[in-house]
């Protein structure tokens, strides 16, 4: 069930950055030519559970990174 909710997450989460990125108007080549395939989603499932269990270990942690994804005025 975890395994299946991070994909959905993974997922979306690639299908909005595409398309904020082209919104954007983006040139980034690596990030035109990324392709989301069932490895790399993997992958990305790997690293959240790695982060859930650090997160669960050092809970300060869990402070920093509420802290980080703190919305910063925009730097136009």
């Amino acid at each position: 069930m975890r395994i299946g909710m991070l994909v959905v997450v993974a997922t979306l989460g690639a299908a909005l950055g595409r398309a904020s990125a082209q919104s954007h108007s983006s040139t980034d080549a690596g990030l035109e030519a990324y392709r989301l395939t069932m490895p790399n989603v993997r992958k990305m499932a790997g690293v959240y559970e790695r982060l859930d269990s650090a997160l669960t270990v050092h809970p300060s942690l869990a402070a920093k990174l509420a802290h980080d994804k703190a919305p910063r005025p925009s730097q136009s």
